[in-house]
């Protein structure tokens, strides 16, 4: 379910808002095409921050006055008294660096904007007005600043139910989705599930290999090679 929170952040459930739309709607083409470049980027095995700016970009073209961004959850390292997550910065390109800065590694909680809250909660927060809702009450003024009134986050979710980050949408003046923006909304964040699940896959089996190969030197492991032409043997250098 998602929250809604609109003047002084009092929160409703969103009904039903991604129903409605019929099969002839065009909003299957359309999202389709939203999201071909990112796909192709990803089997073409760009970085993750270009595959998910990229998505960003679309969406901006699509939806003229908004302005995206992707926030990973990145969780604390072993040792760390806090245990919290942090956010951390994946993609904003039409945002500046004085607004990205300073909410990039900041404590993943419910009252951290409509980003943190989404993370920490794995639901998606609507503020509609960002000046009137204690979730903003400390970056008002962040805000202001780039004038950014309302912002819809919503969670990238794992297949196993770990939030992975979140995708979020801000905008200028007050403004709560319509029904086909959270359909399309729900896309977006199938593709920078597909994409995050995607990269993280392709980050352990390196560190794994990378591993196994250390294990090996260190106990001085090889192998033993045998040339079925000739009968020769030979073996890597760590047999000898």
């Amino acid at each position: 379910p998602s929250l809604v929170r609109g003047d002084r952040g009092n929160m409703r459930p969103m009904r039903d808002l991604a129903k409605g739309g019929g099969p002839n709607d065009g909003r299957g083409i359309l999202v389709a095409e939203t999201v071909r470049d990112p796909l192709e980027l990803l089997a073409g095995g760009a970085p993750l921050s270009e595959v998910l700016s990229t998505l960003c970009l679309q969406i901006e073209a699509l939806w003229p006055g908004a302005r995206c961004s992707v926030l990973l959850n990145e969780a604390a390292p072993v040792g760390d008294p806090d245990r919290r997550p942090r956010m951390r910065l994946a993609a904003g390109p039409s945002l500046p660096r004085t607004y990205t800065d300073p909410i990039d590694g900041l404590r993943v909680d419910v009252g951290v904007g409509s980003c943190g809250t989404a993370l920490a909660t794995g639901r998606r927060v609507v503020t509609i007005d960002l000046y009137n809702d204690p979730f903003w009450e400390g970056y008002h003024a962040l805000a202001r600043a780039h004038a950014l009134a309302s912002c819809w986050s919503s969670p990238i979710v794992a297949k196993d139910g770990a939030v992975l980050g979140t995708f979020a949408v801000y905008y200028a003046e007050p403004r709560s989705p319509s029904a086909e923006e959270i359909a399309c909304i729900d896309h977006v964040t199938h593709i920078a599930r597909v994409a995050i699940a995607s990269k993280q896959r392709e980050k352990a089996l390196s560190e794994a290999r990378s591993l196994a190969t250390i294990a090996a030197r260190m106990v001085r492991l090889g192998a033993w090679m045998i040339e079925l032409a000739t009968g020769a043997v030979t073996g890597t250098p760590e047999l000898y």
